[in-house]
């Protein structure tokens, strides 16, 4: 998120002042969280449109979030399955960058039901004749990729 936010504007003007509008408020309930160095640089990138949600993060940035998601004051989310899990945020078009994820034994394959919640959140109802689904070879499993693609869409 940091490496593709840092260069991009992806609001409008008026979206902007009010995603600044959003975060100020959000910034005066959550004092001790908005005052973290670590959350500073996160806050900025939501103020051009792009988040990252994981498990990783304060439960209160996450809540901010999905709430500008919500709005549509986020349009690029870099997030894992815990976002298509937890919250009904569907998206025009889900880009899943790798099929391996981190795991309590380290790397491990992404599930069947973790890939298809994930691409499951594209097309939103109502908005989208169809949503997409972009999944991308990773640069370090290469041709395995396919061969794992298969075996977690067979459930194999």
């Amino acid at each position: 998120a940091k490496r593709v936010g840092s260069s991009l504007q992806l609001l409008t003007r008026d979206e902007e002042v009010e995603a600044r509008q959003i975060i100020q408020n959000w910034a005066l309930d959550n004092e001790a969280v908005a005052s973290l160095d670590s959350e500073n640089e996160r806050i900025q990138l939501l103020t051009r449109g792009v988040a990252a949600h994981h498990a990783g993060l304060l439960p209160q940035y996450k809540t901010l979030v999905e709430d500008l998601f919500k709005k549509g004051l986020v349009k690029a989310c870099f997030a894992t399955e815990t976002l298509a899990a937890g919250v009904n945020l569907p998206a025009r078009t889900t880009i899943i960058t790798s099929l391996r994820k981190r795991g309590d034994d380290g790397i491990e394959p992404l599930t069947t039901a973790g890939l298809l919640q994930m691409a499951g959140r594209a097309g939103r109802r109502g908005k989208d004749k169809a949503g997409t689904v972009l999944v991308m070879r990773g640069h370090r499993g290469g041709s395995n990729d396919a061969d794992l693609a298969r075996r977690i869409l067979l459930a194999k």
